[in-house]
């Protein structure tokens, strides 16, 4: 299993991340919402496309949550193998939770909104955490066994200004109006 995890990661990341972005862009297209509108990433939550009763491809939405979340899980794994050090083994641990909170995002859509929404903070909390913890096993690889190049660190920034992006939002609207951040049901 070892063997085919450091073969694989990189294809399982690859393909887990194509079915997010299918999985995404398909609901996206046939997204109208409760008021008849399209799916505006600047207007809504990426987790409306997966709301039961609202979003007529929710089930292709959570189902790819799902799919990609156990993807990337075994993807996770055989980077923290292949990486092989401390770093990148609680970079790994750390990544699981994130893989894991991707699954109950798809598996508790937005009709269950507690789960979803700690399970959605979850994975904005610890994915920025992982981001962090494998650049830092990245940058620390010993430069004559470097498996990993130093140009993927510019994709962890980016991924990182991503999810602080994210969560310094969602503390301004948490903070502003004392609700659920997450909770479209008052929001017009």
């Amino acid at each position: 299993m070892r063997c085919w995890l450091l073969n694989a990661y990189p294809i399982l990341g690859l393909a887990g991340s194509l079915v997010i972005l299918v999985g995404t862009l398909i609901p996206a297209f046939f997204y109208r919402g409760k008021d008849g509108e399209r799916y505006l990433l600047t207007h809504h939550f990426i987790s409306e496309l997966g709301e039961i009763g609202v979003s007529r491809m929710a089930f292709v939405f959570n189902t790819a949550l799902i799919l990609a979340g156990s993807l990337i899980t075994l993807m996770l794994l055989g980077l923290g193998l292949e990486l092989n050090s401390a770093f990148g083994f609680v970079a790994m641990a750390s990544g699981l939770v994130t893989a894991v909170a991707t699954v109950f995002v798809g598996v508790f859509p937005m009709n269950y909104i507690k789960p979803h929404t700690t399970a959605a903070m979850t994975f904005f909390r610890s994915g920025l955490v992982t981001v962090l913890l494998f650049c830092a096993a990245i940058l620390l690889q010993p430069a004559d066994q470097r498996v990993i190049p130093l140009y993927t660190l510019a994709f962890g920034l980016l991924a990182f200004m991503a999810y602080a992006a994210f969560l310094f939002h969602a503390a301004r609207v948490s903070k502003r109006s004392r609700e659920n951040v997450l909770d479209t049901e008052k929001v017009m």
